[in-house]
């Protein structure tokens, strides 16, 4: 691409020793040129393994390349709204996401002299906790997701008796902007994609008829003459196993004798993990003035170009 004459390996290196010396500067031109006060902000984390034992910053932590046995890093990533890469920072491998927020925050305020500005991170990074600890403190905006844990709270009828999500008042494709009194300050908007929720539910039944084929064939098993199948802690083990494997213990009911297995299916519990399929609510604390309810889940789900 830059019609050089063939490179070596040394003076790649070499090379690579020039830009880390300069990232400071390129970082601050590269924020001067794409930056702005009142603009958003994408910040997103990954990871990567490390071969070799000199790394410093190698260490074991969640593993996202599936190389099981393999130090890694981590390294934030500013990007601006367009993903536009504008500044990257590394962490040892064993740090937890939402801790690499307070080094972003200052760069953003400190290095970049940036006041103005809404971070756009995902439901796993901005939690409340980096709500309260770095963002408002610094009067920073912010727009991010809720996790099922939160959203299902919202199904929750509140104080005057009444849930503050009304599921049977939703319209596909569309955003309802709702307030919550554990979330002051903020706009949550709901979202429910139809299409995400009929293929959660089809995922669902086919991962059920799997499981129960598998629990039927257990079950015959039991019950032949001379099994080694028998015993309820013997088949309690390969039912958990199974269980534990596919993550569906929570939805069926088993009962196990010494020469007996059956089971049912949970369907209160089924129905309710139902009212979540593809349903997600974003978090913003930009007034509407500010941001749309459609640019704020727009900005959230740009997050994929960052």
């Amino acid at each position: 691409m830059l019609n050089l004459v063939p490179v070596s390996g040394q003076e790649m290196l070499s090379m690579l020793d020039w830009l880390r010396s300069r990232q400071p500067w390129i970082e601050r031109s590269l924020a001067n040129r794409h930056l702005g006060g009142g603009t958003l902000i994408l910040y997103d984390v990954s990871s990567s393994y490390v071969e070799g034992r000199k790394c410093p910053l190698a260490a074991f932590g969640h593993n996202r390349d599936g190389k099981k046995g393999k130090r890694q890093i981590t390294f934030g990533l500013l990007c601006a709204p367009d993903g536009c890469p504008i500044a990257i920072e590394v962490f040892a491998g064993n740090t937890g996401d939402p801790t690499t927020l307070t080094h972003q925050v200052t760069k953003l305020q400190d290095r970049f002299g940036i006041s103005s500005i809404a971070v756009v991170g995902d439901r796993g990074m901005i939690t409340s906790a980096r709500i309260r600890e770095d963002l408002k403190p610094r009067s920073l905006d912010w727009i991010s997701a809720f996790k099922t844990a939160d959203i299902r709270k919202l199904l929750n009828p509140s104080t005057t008796g009444e849930a503050p999500l009304q599921l049977d008042d939703m319209s596909p494709d569309q955003v309802a902007e709702i307030t919550h009194p554990d979330y002051p300050g903020e706009r949550l908007l709901v979202c429910l994609n139809p299409r995400l929720r009929a293929e959660r539910a089809r995922q669902r039944e086919a991962l059920f008829q799997a499981t129960e084929l598998i629990l039927a064939e257990m079950a015959c098993h039991v019950h032949r003459k001379g099994t080694t199948l028998r015993g309820r802690a013997t088949i309690g083990r390969r039912v958990g196993r199974e269980a534990n494997r596919r993550k569906i213990e929570k939805y069926f009911d088993m009962t196990i004798t010494d020469i007996r297995l059956s089971w049912s299916r949970k369907e209160d519990t089924i129905t309710e993990e139902a009212q979540l399929d593809g349903l997600y609510v974003i978090r913003t604390s930009l007034t509407s003035e500010v941001i749309t309810g459609s640019d704020a889940v727009a900005a959230y789900k740009s997050l994929a170009r960052g």
